[in-house]
């Protein structure tokens, strides 16, 4: 949150020791999201590894998965695309309807808004979407993930996930380097 007070609103508190300590504890902020998927993908390997064995493997994952995040998501989806402009409409402020970017709608729908920020950054999607990315990687790591976890041993899974971590950091590190020629 401290993180986001900054990025947002511009208060660092700088000018004291207190300001300070504070600035540097909200430059780690964005470590947040990704200790979040780190634990996430560590805890549902774990659940995901202990019922290979079962017989509905993917329709009890995929079942509360769905009951977990789908309605209150697609509530909100709706909410902002459907309802506001509505009401937008009724109280005679269409001219704020922009502000939605209406056309980002269909990368909400499929989770994908990650791919959209990702490529264009987060001024393709509306403010409102922003929180979004990163239940579209969630969702896209469920759609991935299981199948693995089904076909590899522990040991080879092991391997998958530390191929995986060097692949991160080297394609980070290449990035930045390209970035800064």
């Amino acid at each position: 949150m401290l993180f986001h007070i900054k990025l947002f609103f511009g208060f660092s508190g700088e000018g004291s020791r207190f300001g300070t300590i504070y600035s540097k504890l909200c430059g780690m902020g964005w470590s947040g999201v990704d200790l979040f998927f780190v634990l996430s993908g560590f805890l549902i390997t774990g659940i995901l590894f202990d019922s290979t064995r079962a017989r509905n493997y993917y329709s009890v994952f995929y079942a509360r998965r769905t009951l977990r995040i789908f309605p209150l998501y697609y509530a909100f989806v709706f909410f902002t695309f459907w309802c506001i402009p509505l009401l937008l409409r009724w109280t005679h402020h269409e001219n704020w309807i922009p502000l939605l970017k209406p056309e980002t709608e269909p990368f909400a729908w499929l989770y994908c808004l990650n791919l959209l920020i990702g490529i264009y950054s987060f001024g393709a999607a509306s403010q409102f979407m922003h929180h979004l990315w990163s239940l579209a990687i969630e969702e896209q790591f469920y759609l991935f993930w299981p199948p693995v976890v089904l076909r590899f041993s522990r040991k080879q899974l092991l391997g998958i996930c530390v191929l995986m971590v060097i692949l991160s950091l080297s394609s980070r590190i290449s990035y930045t380097l390209l970035e800064n020629l």
